[in-house]
C-alpha cells in the first residue's frame, strides 16, 4: 500500500511540474504573457496544492480542504495586491486560475 502512494505522489510532483511549465507557455483573457501574472499564478497553485495537503492531513474532508486552499491562495494573492501601488484585478484573475489548477491535480489523483 506504501507502494501505491508513493506512485501517486511521484505523479503528483511531476504533473505539478508540467502544469507549471504549460502554463508559462499559455495565453488567455488575463495576459499571462507578463512575468508578474504568471508568478501570480504559479504562486496561488502553490499554495493552493501545499495547503490542500496540509488540510487532508489534518482530517479535513476532500470539499472543505479545497474550499479552505482556494479562500488562502486567493487571501494571500489579495494581501500581495493591497502592498502593490495599484491593484490588479488581472492578477486577481490570475491568482484565481493559480489556485484552481493547483486544486485540480490532488482532486483528480484523489488525495
Amino acid at each position: 500500500m506504501s507502494i501505491v502512494i508513493a506512485i501517486k505522489y511521484i505523479m503528483f510532483i511531476k504533473s505539478l511540474i508540467l502544469m507549471i511549465f504549460l502554463t508559462s507557455q499559455l495565453t488567455f483573457a488575463a495576459n499571462l504573457r507578463e512575468q508578474d501574472k504568471q508568478k501570480h499564478l504559479a504562486v496561488s497553485a502553490g499554495i493552493a496544492t501545499i495547503s490542500y495537503s496540509a488540510f487532508r492531513a489534518a482530517d479535513f474532508n476532500k470539499t472543505s480542504s479545497a474550499i479552505l486552499s482556494f479562500i488562502l491562495a486567493m487571501g494571500a494573492g489579495h494581501i500581495k495586491e493591497h502592498s502593490d501601488p495599484f491593484y490588479d484585478e488581472q492578477d486577481m484573475q490570475a491568482n484565481a486560475a493559480g489556485a484552481s489548477l493547483g486544486l485540480i491535480l490532488p482532486l483528480s489523483f484523489q488525495f
